[in-house]
C-alpha cells in the first residue's frame, strides 16, 4: 500500500458549456465553491497542486482562502488544451502516485473520504465511479474480480455508472498515447474501481441537479 501524498486539481478550463462567465471551480453549491469543497476534502493530503488558467487570479484567491500551502501550476494554453494537458503539467513535479480530482466535480464529503481511504490502499491506478448520470458524461464498464469491482473500460452512450474525474494515477499511465485522461486509464484496464457519490458539472442542467442534491452537504 502506498499512501496518497499528492493531489492534482485541474481548474484551468473555461467551462463554455456551463456558460456562467466564471471558472467552473468557482461555481457555488450551497454557498460554497467547488474548489473550496475539494480543498476541504483533501485536508489530509500534504501536497496539493492546482492547475490554473482561465481567471487564474480569482481561482488562486479563492484557493488561498482555504489553504495556504498549495502549489499553483499555470496552464498558459488553457483555451486550446484539455484536462490531460493540465494534469501532465503538474505530474512532472510528482514522482509517485497521486490523486486526481477534477475541478468541476461535486461529491458527498463522507463518500469521498471513504473513496480516499480505498484509493490509498491500492498499488497503482484506480478510479472512482458514480451512479449519478449526466447527459453527456463518459460511461464506465465494470467487471467483478476476486478482489472486488474493476473498471474494464470507458465508453459513450448508455450505461449505469459514470466517470467523474476522480482517480489514482501516476506518470506511467499518463505517458500512454491518448487525448483524454480516461483514455490513458483505458490503456491499463482492468483497474480497481470504487463507487463515490459524486457528479460532474458541465451544463446548466447538471448544475441544477447538483444544487438540489448537494446543497446541504
Amino acid at each position: 500500500m502506498q499512501t496518497i501524498k499528492h493531489a492534482v486539481i485541474p481548474c484551468a478550463g473555461v467551462g463554455s458549456r456551463l456558460n456562467r462567465g466564471i471558472s467552473k471551480s468557482l461555481t457555488e453549491i450551497g454557498g460554497t465553491t467547488l474548489l473550496a469543497r475539494t480543498l476541504r476534502a483533501l485536508a489530509s493530503v500534504p501536497n496539493v497542486f492546482v492547475i490554473v488558467g482561465y481567471q487564474k487570479e480569482r481561482v488562486i484567491q479563492e484557493a488561498l482562502r482555504h489553504r495556504n500551502d498549495l502549489v499553483f501550476v499555470p496552464n498558459e494554453y488553457y483555451d486550446r488544451t484539455n484536462t490531460l494537458y493540465s494534469v501532465k503539467l503538474a505530474s512532472r513535479m510528482i514522482d509517485e502516485d497521486f490523486l486526481l480530482v477534477d475541478g468541476d466535480v461535486v461529491f458527498c464529503p463522507i463518500s469521498f473520504e471513504l473513496l480516499l481511504t480505498r484509493l490509498s490502499r491500492c498499488d497503482g491506478p484506480a478510479v472512482g465511479y458514480s451512479r449519478r448520470m449526466t447527459d453527456d458524461g463518459g460511461r464506465m464498464t465494470l467487471t467483478r474480480q476476486i478482489n472486488g469491482v474493476a473498471c474494464a473500460g470507458f465508453h459513450r452512450g448508455a450505461g449505469d455508472c459514470e466517470w467523474t474525474g476522480i482517480a489514482r494515477l501516476n506518470n506511467d499511465v499518463l505517458r500512454r498515447d491518448a487525448l483524454f485522461v480516461y483514455e490513458t486509464i483505458d490503456t491499463t484496464t482492468p483497474v480497481p474501481a470504487f463507487e463515490v457519490d459524486s457528479m460532474d458539472i458541465d451544463t446548466p442542467a447538471d448544475l441544477a441537479v447538483a444544487q438540489r442534491l448537494y446543497d446541504r452537504q
